[in-house]
């Protein structure tokens, strides 16, 4: 099975994200990369929206993005978030 594009998308795989665990304990947030570092305070949005759901115990895990006002991705500001750590 071919995967599906919208014109102007690209056919890239793998991009520049990043694979994130977020842990959520009643009050308490963390966002854990897979080597085990907290980047709770590098993707403040994503912890805020964790406390703003209801289920007050949860793990997600999954990929950060950047998303354009288009809702595509935004490879140059992944990977810039990515050359940070």
């Amino acid at each position: 099975m071919q995967p599906r594009f919208r014109p102007g998308q690209s056919g890239f795989t793998k991009s520049s994200t990043n694979r994130i665990r977020v842990e959520r304990d009643v009050d308490r947030v963390r966002l854990v990369t897979r080597g085990g570092y907290d980047w709770t305070k590098r993707y403040p949005w994503i912890a805020e929206s964790a406390l703003k759901n209801r289920i007050k115990h949860f793990v997600i895990d999954g990929e950060a993005v950047v998303l354009g006002l288009d809702r595509g991705i935004r490879f140059q500001c992944a990977a810039f978030r990515q050359a940070q750590r």
